[in-house]
């Protein structure tokens, strides 16, 4: 039997001084250092350092009755808040005022009640009542699914009742483990009992075009030092946006650079993101009567998350509930002579009834990115089985490799064009962030390309101007 519990870096964190000169942090790293770490991440990505299942280990215990929230002193709110699902952590875009801060402790004290209560289950589970007294065994019944009115949780209660609860909590172990814990590699009939976590090094974001991924590197601190993608895994220079390769042989040095922009952040993502990498290749010939030469030159979109807080979209339809999100688009658009524009624009996204309809105003154009070009207003329909997409020219003087051919045929079929895809992210399965990627060629030959990738936050009624 292996009960293993894990104290991630942050939980660590929130244990020092608020004041940044307290000791040092998992045997070496101060405070002060791993905010350098957190500021240094934030210019290639808005994501998270870090992400945990402590919110949804919380809030399944406060609807079992396990974790007792009265009135509205906050503490519910704090539960089922995304800026305290990493152990207190705050996500960008949002506050960290003393408020925030002080609910911290709070929710920790949540998190250990949940968690002593799923270690109690897993001792019945394992046929160890050892120790246990009567508020151990009734908060074990209760977290895995049982009804208080079901026992006297008194001195009443029976070695026979005993021996139904254990049956109740045998029959459900395994259901309840696998929804918030992993199986211990070495028996499947075993769960470790702690929090599950992912970092920056566990993401893959997906490129809109082909089967490429985008991922992070890091070193021990969590601090990215390269990416991989494309067959390309380029190492960081110093703190920057910009990765290289240098690749050598004996007649020359092939140097590729790349700038990853990301704009999640920019628009309050912190469990997804969304961007642009800039891509170029130069070649320096040995023999210095050759010139120099530009070999390569790409332009790429990704967007993803946290696979932890990605929600899935059967999920979000079965909550039967209408939402709306706004947040931006990014994309490169090829022209019909093989040159490349950069487009960008507002994004919104409404889900109902199980159909998600994407406006992306490229026509618009965004003060959010450089040198873009403004194009057309993109719509997206998809529900769950087919996606169309038509465009409207909202801007009359777009250059002639860039304009879309037939653009009276509405309603384009995007399956036949290398698909489209919108992932949904939130704690507690509840989504609160929205990213995804779209590629689309127009049907003529040498027909226009477009490869774009999005992402927003929930529109919350108060967020809506009256």
């Amino acid at each position: 039997m292996k009960h293993i519990f894990v104290l991630n870096t942050l939980l660590l964190l929130a244990a020092c001084s608020s004041t940044g000169d307290a000791g040092r942090v998992g045997g070496g790293y101060t405070m002060n250092e791993y905010q350098n770490v957190r500021i240094s991440n934030q210019r290639v990505t808005g994501l998270a350092q870090e992400v945990t299942n402590r919110s949804d280990i919380v809030n399944y215990a406060i609807e079992r009755g396990v974790v007792v929230v009265s009135g509205t002193s906050g503490v519910q709110s704090l539960s089922t808040d995304g800026r305290y699902a990493n152990s207190g952590s705050v996500k960008p875009g949002h506050s960290s005022n003393q408020s925030d801060r002080d609910k911290i402790p709070v929710f920790n004290k949540q998190f250990a009640t949940a968690k002593n209560a799923f270690e109690n289950m897993y001792k019945i589970y394992s046929n160890d009542f050892a120790n246990m007294d009567i508020n151990d065994i009734k908060s074990a019944y209760l977290i895995a699914g049982g009804d208080a009115t079901d026992y006297t949780w008194d001195a009443t209660l029976s070695d026979d009742d005993k021996a139904d609860i254990q049956t109740y909590i045998t029959g459900v172990a395994a259901d309840v483990f696998n929804k918030f814990f992993e199986q211990d590699p070495e028996n499947s009939n075993a769960w470790i009992i702690a929090e599950k976590a992912q970092n920056l090094g566990d993401i893959e974001m997906k490129m809109a075009s082909g089967d490429d991924v985008l991922t992070f590197n890091l070193d021990e601190y969590g601090e990215i030092i390269g990416i991989d993608f494309a067959d390309n895994e380029l190492t960081r220079r110093n703190r920057t946006q910009s990765f290289v390769k240098t690749e050598k042989t004996s007649e020359y040095t092939d140097t590729t650079v790349a700038v990853v922009n990301g704009y999640g952040m920019a628009n309050k993502l912190s469990y997804a993101d969304f961007g642009k990498i800039n891509m170029a290749t130069t070649r320096d010939f040995v023999d210095e009567t050759l010139a120099n030469q530009f070999i390569n030159k790409q332009e790429l979109v990704y967007a993803g998350g946290y696979d932890m807080k990605n929600i899935d979209r059967a999920d979000v339809t079965a909550m039967n509930t209408e939402m709306n999100f706004d947040g931006m688009a990014i994309g490169v658009v090829t022209g019909t002579d093989a040159s490349t524009i950069t487009v960008a624009g507002n994004a919104t996204l409404n889900f109902k009834d199980g159909v998600e309809t994407l406006g992306v105003n490229f026509a618009g154009g965004s003060t959010a990115v450089d040198n873009e070009t403004k194009w057309y207003y993109m719509e997206i329909v998809n529900d769950g089985t087919d996606a169309s997409i038509t465009f409207k020219p909202q801007t009359p003087d777009i250059e002639e490799q860039y304009q879309l051919a037939n653009m009276t045929e509405n309603g384009k079929t995007i399956e036949d064009y290398n698909g489209f895809e919108i992932k949904y992210f939130g704690d507690n399965n509840t989504p609160t962030e929205f990213a995804g990627t779209a590629t689309y060629t127009d049907d003529v030959e040498n027909g226009v390309r477009l490869d774009t990738a999005f992402g927003g936050t929930l529109v919350v009624p108060s967020d809506v101007t009256q």
